[in-house]
């Protein structure tokens, strides 16, 4: 099968070559390789160039700049692959027969979703190498909600799009794409893939390594703007979730909505010392989302469902804030 790999690209003169090469290097070579210069203003739209005039497989667009969900779109319009995976510029793909191992058992699976683990690489130091803590057997054949439902257990079901390898042709009949100018980008597109897809599988390796010294490095705290984006999206789907007929698939759809939901409640609480004006605001918004807390799956939030239901909301709302507050000293930021 062929895949198509969407790399946006972005002052990426340092990476680029590297996250390119651990792709080109693939013993499986049937794949495209699309880099979407998002209007670089270093050498990053050259060296995309060089590297299409070597390798046929790799074709460079090049766009004004619009962000990341612009460049995924267009890419995802350019990609003639049976299978659609993402990547950021300064990552890699950690080992040489990573992609002809997914290949094989999406021969054998047909599967509309697969996904991986990834490793975490700071400062030349990568955690989590190897096989992952997660059976194929959980999600491979069964049925959606609870290839869905093991999956949210499990702690699998990331928001990131570049731990999936997702069906082209799924893509195209429910016109998949990023919200353009929004961010948490990631979580709107894999909410709307687990409300379409009705198959699973799963490669058992850290197949994808995220750089975290490199150039998608988060630097600063959450925005104002940010948290509304997600708030956005968080109430979007919350009332398509409303929709969704089948009992167990809803209960996982809003498994999957629940680990944001918290996250977005610890950033809001945490920013009231810039914006409490705009801080209380949003809290009071979610809110009215509260049962989500009692939906358990995720593990983290099963750990907060029985704060919630002994302390109330509040107090989940003032223990997320201080946990978000230390993740934020420990990054420094």
């Amino acid at each position: 099968m062929k895949f198509s790999i969407i790399i946006p690209v972005y002052n990426s003169e340092k990476y680029i070559e590297k996250c390119v090469s651990s792709i080109t290097q693939q013993t499986h070579q049937d794949l495209e390789i699309l880099l979407i210069d998002d209007g670089s203003t270093d050498n990053s739209g050259n060296i995309c160039d060089e590297l299409s005039k070597t390798d046929s497989r790799v074709k460079t667009i090049h766009q004004e700049n619009g962000g990341t969900s612009k460049s995924r779109n267009t890419g995802l319009k350019e990609a003639t692959g049976d299978y659609i995976m993402f990547m950021d510029n300064d990552d890699l793909w950690s080992t040489k027969d990573g992609l002809a191992a997914i290949n094989s058992q999406l021969l054998e699976s047909k599967a509309d979703v697969l996904m991986f683990d990834s490793a975490i690489e700071r400062n030349g130091n990568v955690d989590h190498v190897g096989e992952s803590n997660f059976s194929r057997d959980r999600v491979l054949k069964q049925p959606t909600e609870v290839a869905l439902k093991e999956l949210i257990v499990g702690n699998k079901l990331v928001r990131a799009v570049w731990t999936k390898v997702i069906k082209n042709d799924l893509i195209k009949k429910y016109h998949l794409e990023f919200p353009v100018g929004m961010r948490n980008e990631d979580t709107a597109f894999t909410a709307d893939l687990i409300a379409v897809a009705q198959s699973y599988d799963w490669y058992n390796y850290h197949f994808y390594t995220w750089i975290k010294t490199g150039v998608s490095q988060t630097s600063k705290r959450v925005s104002l703007q940010s948290m509304k984006d997600l708030e956005e999206i968080l109430v979007a789907n919350f009332d398509r979730a409303s929709k969704i007929e089948n009992k167990e698939i809803k209960k996982a759809f809003l498994s999957y909505l629940a680990y944001p939901y918290v996250v977005l409640l610890g950033q809001a609480k945490e920013y009231q010392k810039q914006d409490k004006t705009a801080s209380l605001q949003i809290i009071k918004n979610l809110e009215q989302y509260k049962f989500i807390l009692n939906i358990e799956g995720h593990p983290t939030v099963k750990k907060i469902k029985y704060i919630y239901k002994i302390f109330g909301f509040k107090v989940v709302v003032h223990l997320l804030g201080r946990e978000m507050n230390r993740i934020y000293r420990t990054q420094g930021i």
